[in-house]
């Protein structure tokens, strides 16, 4: 869904600034972002959840 977004593949919902719109909680998208920027996953209970949306985003996580 991410590399969708930057690619122009999907149309993506904006906000009246034309800014996207990702409807995700904000505790878990620091995560992903971390992922993103570094390849590592976090520790403890959210890495479930975090695992979850990186799927739902397209991104492969190793373990």
């Amino acid at each position: 869904m991410l590399a969708s977004m930057i690619s122009g593949r999907q149309e993506i919902d904006k906000d009246k600034d034309g800014r996207y719109v990702i409807d995700c909680d904000s505790k878990i998208f620091d995560h992903i972002l971390e992922f993103l920027r570094f390849e590592s996953l976090p520790y403890g209970n959210v890495v479930d959840a975090v695992l979850e949306y990186l799927e739902f985003f397209g991104l492969r996580a190793v373990r």
